[in-house]
């Protein structure tokens, strides 16, 4: 039988309605992966940064003169930076 234009309009209508909802499903599944990604990056940098924090705490409890001295010497220099810095502009 032979389909009126109308017939053919409407399932070419309706096949490019399936088209546009796999394509935004598709998207969709991208984006969450994407976010999911980003998520899970940043916990595990999170985690990182509290065991970073725990150590140095640590580290400081066991030797706090050791992070004086570092910390004295860490801002003298960034000073001598810094002045050497503005004394050439």
């Amino acid at each position: 039988m032979s389909q009126t234009l109308a017939e053919k309009v409407g399932d070419h209508i309706a096949e490019s309605v399936r088209e546009a909802t796999r394509a935004t499903n598709e998207v969709t599944d991208a984006v969450a992966d994407g976010l999911h990604a980003a998520r899970c990056t940043a916990k595990q940098g999170y985690e990182k940064v509290g065991k970073c924090v725990d150590e140095s705490a640590h580290r400081i409890q066991q030797n706090p003169l050791f992070a004086v001295v570092a910390s004295m010497a860490a801002g003298v220099a960034i000073g001598v930076v810094a002045g050497l810095s503005l004394r050439r502009k």
